[in-house]
C-alpha cells in the first residue's frame, strides 16, 4: 500500500507526488540561480565594454592621434559610476600623456 498524506483541504495525496513536486521545485531554483549568474556575467562584460568605449572617446577628446594606444591604459583604475561617468579616466589619460606625449596633439 502506498503512503498517503492528508493535506489541509482534506485531500489525500500520494507521497511520491509530493517528492516529485519538491524535485521539480529544486530544478527551477537551480535554473533561476544559473540564470542570475549568467545575467551578472553579461552585465560585467557589458560594463567592461562600456568603460573601454568611453575611454576611447576620452582619448579622442584629449587629443590622442592614434586610438591603438588605449591598450596602454590601466583600466583597472577606471570604474563606471552610477551616473555613467568614469572615475579615474582623467588620471589614466594624464599618465599616458606623461609617458608617451608624442601620442597626443600638441596643445597651442
Amino acid at each position: 500500500m502506498k503512503a498517503k498524506r492528508l493535506l489541509h483541504d482534506q485531500v489525500l495525496v500520494d507521497a511520491s507526488y509530493i517528492r516529485s513536486l519538491r524535485e521539480e521545485s529544486k530544478t527551477y531554483r537551480l535554473a533561476k540561480k544559473q540564470a542570475e549568474e549568467h545575467a551578472q556575467a553579461i552585465l560585467a562584460h557589458l560594463e567592461k565594454r562600456l568603460v573601454e568605449a568611453e575611454m576611447k572617446v576620452s582619448l579622442i577628446e584629449s587629443g590622442c592621434i592614434d586610438l591603438d594606444w588605449w591598450v596602454f591604459l590601466d583600466l583597472g583604475n577606471v570604474r563606471l559610476l552610477e551616473d555613467g561617468t568614469l572615475a579615474g579616466a582623467e588620471e589614466e589619460i594624464k599618465r599616458l600623456k606623461r609617458a608617451k606625449p608624442y601620442v597626443f596633439k600638441e596643445s597651442k
